[in-house]
């Protein structure tokens, strides 16, 4: 599953088509400069919306791709592997555990949840593994506002939040993982 100078990051995101040209600008921007180093790409279904446009830009510069997905999901068709769990929650768990880092773009409910659910696993087991919350267009704005009010009411401690990257610029997202800043 994991090789041994691999590099596994879990991309979270939206699998609805998004007419953003930011966003689809930055995901080929982003997918370019990752498809440059040894990792592999893990997502869920990948198989619509934006999510399958990661996936087939991820495709197209040859890099490896792994579709975690329930029986009910078909997966991104050319994935270099395909697991199939039984549940979301296994599938975010298998996320969590082989994921040496968490991007999360602009999505849905289900991007929310495994956000949260990362967030709460590292909180919980005291990793180093981060999160990069790929703010575009200040989407996140009102998740970082709710993040902010639960440490000020102190039901979060700031070093849980401190797991968590906010990058607003897809250039220094993709400056910052050429430089391994992530994973330090």
């Amino acid at each position: 599953m994991k090789n041994q100078n691999n590099i596994n990051i879990a991309i979270f995101m939206s699998s609805k088509d998004v007419n953003s040209i930011s966003y689809k600008n930055s995901i080929e921007q982003l997918i370019k400069k990752i498809s440059s180093f040894n990792v592999k790409v893990l997502v869920g279904n990948g198989s619509d919306g934006i999510a399958k446009n990661l996936c087939e830009i991820a495709r197209i510069n040859n890099l490896e791709i792994l579709s975690i997905i329930t029986p009910d999901e078909q997966g991104y068709e050319f994935a270099y592997e395909k697991l199939t769990v039984t549940t979301i929650a296994d599938r975010k768990k298998l996320f969590y555990d082989l994921a040496d880092l968490f991007i999360v773009l602009p999505g849905g409910l289900g991007t929310i949840d495994e956000f949260f659910t990362t967030l709460n696993e590292l909180k919980s087991k005291k990793s180093n593994k981060k999160i990069v919350l790929f703010n575009l267009d200040n989407f996140f704005n009102p998740l970082i506002m709710l993040l902010d009010q639960l440490v000020s009411h102190e039901l979060l401690k700031q070093k849980h939040i401190n797991y968590l990257l906010i990058e607003n610029d897809i250039n220094n997202l993709v400056d910052k993982l050429e430089l391994n800043q992530y994973l330090r």
